[in-house]
């Protein structure tokens, strides 16, 4: 076979927006992802420190909530049976949830350090460099080997995020909405506790505004959710550190159950009635933690009360309902992590969370928009060949993005 064919068939490539690759071995490939998981959570190394979401744990977790996001949209946007990756569909969905939840904690960990401090060089331009670059790459490719006719003015939209390149690209946006309301409530000579009920009133925008994907108002709620767990960070460390394994076991059971008991009646049952359940459970548990003052908490009770009928009306409650779904299970899980794996760091997801924006950046185009591996043989071999090729991309791009803001 000459260079020529070689290079002529490693250039080719497949979009499927309409082709899509069939599942050859769709146990055999679900198996590999669940033993990926498992085997990259066991390969760890102990972290020095046992912080309340450190370094190590976070970057474990965003390495996880990418792979989830990766797998998750191979399912929707690639193969041509859903069902044959039916247990990943909405990982990524949770995925999402735990990086803006971090985000949020992250954010707040940094304020907290040193204030508003270059915060645009630090937070805004690093990520929005990363973004140029991966960006400016993508666009390089669609014009040199598929000669896309587009104008000078075109390209610089794109290039530059005013217009954008992938469907996936909504969280990019989304991440500097909240990036910048963040920076502008947390810079209100007020008081902590207010500004972060400021940030939760800013979701509401969210919801009304129709510059918003729905995907990004599926997640209204992470991004103050993130913030809100920081400024509680001490408690629930030393809640989740007193937590007996063993003795959480039946509850956990007990709830795991009644989330799949309620999936089966979710079609019958007016779910809008949980909205109202869920508030109610709370405002419990503020009681039976707290003891707050009985004036306080029939306070707590109206004002939650409002609230549920606010969320049962109109377009806010579906928003809300599964917000609040995407941020109890995304934190839960964060908290699981935290219990289980506080003092370590998996080698696999330590690595995939410190390049998960730039994989979230590339990986689209080379899945479904143009995808020159997946449908050249069995998913279960090209799709680890995918992951590996992207991955190598996102370091160069990292890197690339580091030594230029640098340089700014």
């Amino acid at each position: 076979m000459s260079l020529s064919a070689i290079s002529g068939y490693l250039l080719q490539s497949e979009s499927h927006e309409i082709i899509k690759i069939v599942v050859g071995s769709p146990l055999l490939f679900n198996l590999q992802v669940y033993f990926v998981i498992i085997v990259g959570l066991i390969l760890s190394k102990r972290e020095s420190r046992d912080d309340f979401f450190g370094r190590g744990l976070t970057d474990t977790a965003k390495g996880l909530a990418i792979f989830g996001i990766i797998v998750q949209h191979l399912c929707w946007h690639a193969v041509s049976d859903q069902q044959a990756l039916a247990t990943f569909k909405y990982l990524g969905t949770k995925g999402v949830a735990v990086f803006l939840i971090l985000s949020g904690y992250g954010l707040s960990s940094s304020y907290f350090r040193s204030g508003m401090k270059n915060f645009f060089k630090k937070k805004l331009l690093k990520i929005y460099v990363v973004f140029l670059i991966a960006n400016l790459i993508l666009m390089s490719v669609e014009v040199m080997l598929f000669s896309s006719p587009i104008s000078t003015i075109d390209f610089i939209k794109q290039a530059t995020g005013i217009k954008t390149v992938d469907i996936n690209y909504w969280f990019i946006n989304f991440l500097f909405f909240w990036y910048l309301t963040f920076f502008i409530v947390y810079n209100l000579q007020t008081d902590t506790s207010v500004k972060i009920i400021v940030l939760f009133l800013c979701s509401l925008f969210v919801v009304f505004s129709e510059d918003m994907t729905p995907n990004a108002k599926l997640n209204l709620l992470s991004f103050p959710a993130g913030v809100l767990m920081f400024e509680y960070k001490d408690r629930m460390h030393s809640f989740v550190k007193a937590i007996n394994v063993r003795k959480s076991l039946l509850p956990v059971s007990l709830f795991v159950a009644g989330v799949i008991v309620y999936g089966g009646v979710e079609t019958w049952i007016d779910r809008h009635l949980y909205i109202y359940l869920m508030f109610f459970v709370v405002a419990s548990l503020i009681y039976v933690f707290y003891r707050p003052p009985v004036v306080e908490f029939a306070s707590c009770l109206v004002v939650l009360f409002i609230g549920c009928s606010f969320a049962y009306s109109s377009q806010v409650s579906d928003s809300m309902w599964y917000s609040v779904k995407n941020v109890a299970i995304s934190g839960l899980a964060l908290l699981v992590l935290q219990k289980m794996y506080a003092s370590r760091s998996s080698f696999l997801f330590s690595f995939l969370g410190r390049h998960s924006l730039e994989l979230f950046l590339v990986h689209g185009f080379f899945m479904y928009s143009h995808d020159y591996i997946l449908y050249k043989g069995d998913l279960t071999i090209t799709f680890w060949i995918y992951l590996l090729i992207i991955s190598v991309l996102s370091v160069m791009i990292k890197k690339l993005a580091a030594g230029i803001v640098r340089l700014a």
